[in-house]
C-alpha cells in the first residue's frame, strides 16, 4: 500500500507479481487495482505473455503497450476502456483548466 500512497502524491512504483499456479496472483492484483482506483488513481494493466513482453524485434512490446492502453482503468471506467477520457483530462488538469463537470467526474 506504501506504493499507492507513493503514486498518489506524485511518484512511481512497478511491481512484477510472479507465483504458481493458484497462489491467488490474480485475487492480490484485483485487490490493489480496486484500491488504487477507490484512491482515484489511474490503473493499466496487461498480463506479460510471449506475444506480450517488455522486449522483443517482432512487436511484442508494441502489443503489451497496446493492451495496457486497452485496459486502462479509471473510477468511473473500472472495467477499462478510460484511456480516451484520461488524455482528454490531461491537458486541462495540467493548466489548471478544470470544468465544473471535470471535478464532478473525479468523484
Amino acid at each position: 500500500m506504501c506504493d499507492i500512497e507513493r503514486i498518489g502524491e506524485g511518484g512511481s512504483a512497478i511491481r512484477f507479481v510472479i507465483g504458481d499456479h493458484g497462489s491467488d496472483k490474480t485475487f492480490f492484483l484485483n485487490l490493489v487495482r480496486l484500491v488504487a482506483l477507490k484512491k482515484g488513481l489511474v490503473v493499466l494493466s496487461a498480463d506479460i505473455t510471449p506475444d506480450r513482453r517488455l522486449h522483443g524485434t517482432g512487436g511484442q512490446a508494441r502489443s503489451l503497450y497496446a493492451e495496457m492502453a486497452r485496459n486502462t482503468a479509471t473510477r468511473s471506467r473500472p472495467e477499462g476502456g478510460a484511456m480516451a477520457s484520461v488524455v482528454e483530462r490531461s491537458p486541462r488538469r495540467s493548466s489548471g483548466m478544470l470544468t465544473r463537470r471535470d471535478r464532478m467526474l473525479e468523484r
